[in-house]
């Protein structure tokens, strides 16, 4: 085809056009100085279409350039288009809008990395991503700024006995292919104190969690943080820890591991439980393992209340079991304490230690 401006009212692809419309299209075509050889640049499109245009390069004969293929020119309009994406500006951003048919789960926009091999430095320490959003807070910044924000407008409602799917804001998923696999982490957050200096006067804080709301809550729907265990196919199903705190011991310190303020219901509440401890403890500690001794109100002027059915027991540091103290009947009992005496009218004692004082307790067998 040679250089110039050049239109058809029967565009196929069979003849070498980008469109099968049959009907008007525009071509220019831009061709080398040699007309022998018809190398070429050319642009097409039709005439009613102002969304899509076509570009191609042509090397060699009339009938090869016919093999070319066409390249469809991406534009804010043409992006997507085939699967019902639009693109366009929005106030002062750009907006990228899907309505997903029935039956598609696919998103707006997919993006997959394949991390390259081996190391990324000779320490090994490097880390790739998939996709890298940053933001700064500049010094004469003077409010809030999100770097990434992930906002669900829930609009959808079930009526009672209708099946239940959630909606999620931001939803991350590690799929784990070996049982050599490296970690894994779903959510990695961290705060980095670039200054290196004590005493940081605002928060460093990795995560905050928040509902806001009004009123009751009588159904038990709302929470701060659900961790629920799940089995895969439904098998048994084992996992080490559900939150897992932890400092290197004399060089990083919590101050409070948990602290809480504020007005609570129960501060923990095992609700139907299956465990073998509420509270297992053990190293050292410089204070009481639990003080009591700040609250100053109870109600029934209570600290600790237990069911009638169970003890305290004293342990030995071989776990072995040297006292007990609990209820018998309508009496109370203690184990370990040595008896001197004998059965019968005998009265016997035991000893006890009273502020200080080493005291024996005469006592009487009932038989």
């Amino acid at each position: 085809m040679p250089e110039g401006f050049w239109q058809t009212s029967t565009a196929t692809k069979a003849e070498g056009w980008p469109v099968d419309t049959n009907d008007w299209c525009h071509l220019m075509s831009v061709t080398h100085s040699n007309d022998q050889n018809y190398h070429a640049l050319q642009l097409a499109g039709a005439y009613s279409d102002n969304e899509n245009f076509f570009i191609r390069k042509v090397a060699g004969d009339i009938n090869a350039g016919y093999g070319a293929k066409w390249r469809k020119l991406v534009t804010d309009q043409t992006l997507g288009a085939d699967v019902g994406i639009k693109w366009s500006t929005f106030q002062q951003r750009v907006l990228v809008e899907k309505s997903q048919a029935q039956g598609d789960s696919q998103p707006a926009i997919d993006i997959q990395v394949n991390a390259g091999p081996g190391v990324l430095n000779a320490s090994g320490t490097g880390v790739s991503s998939s996709l890298s959003v940053v933001g700064r807070a500049m010094p004469d910044t003077k409010h809030g700024h999100f770097t990434l924000v992930a906002k669900l407008e829930n609009y959808a409602t079930y009526a009672d006995g209708e099946p239940e799917a959630g909606h999620v804001a931001q939803a991350s998923y590690v799929d784990q292919h070996s049982v050599w696999s490296t970690p894994g982490w779903a959510i990695a957050a961290e705060v980095k104190e670039i200054h290196g200096e004590a005493n940081p006067r605002f928060g460093s804080l990795a995560a905050e969690l928040t509902v806001i709301a009004n009123g009751t809550d009588d159904f038990d729907k709302r929470c701060m943080l659900f961790l629920p265990a799940n089995s895969k196919d439904g098998g048994y199903a084992e996992f080490a820890q559900g939150i897992y705190w932890k400092t290197d011991i004399g060089q990083e310190v919590y101050k409070n591991a948990m602290f809480l303020q504020g007005e609570y219901w129960n501060i923990l509440n095992a609700d139907a439980v299956k465990a073998q401890r509420l509270i297992k403890a053990t190293g050292n500690f410089s204070g009481p393992v639990i003080d009591l001794g700040f609250v100053t109100e109870a109600g029934e002027n209570t600290a600790l209340k237990m069911n009638v059915a169970h003890q305290i027991s004293w342990t030995t540091a071989d776990h072995i079991v040297a006292q007990r103290l609990g209820r018998l009947g309508d009496t109370m009992f203690i184990d370990g304490l040595p008896w001197n005496g004998t059965a019968g009218p005998q009265v016997g004692f035991v000893t006890i230690v009273l502020n200080g004082t080493r005291l024996r307790v005469p006592c009487h067998l009932e038989s």
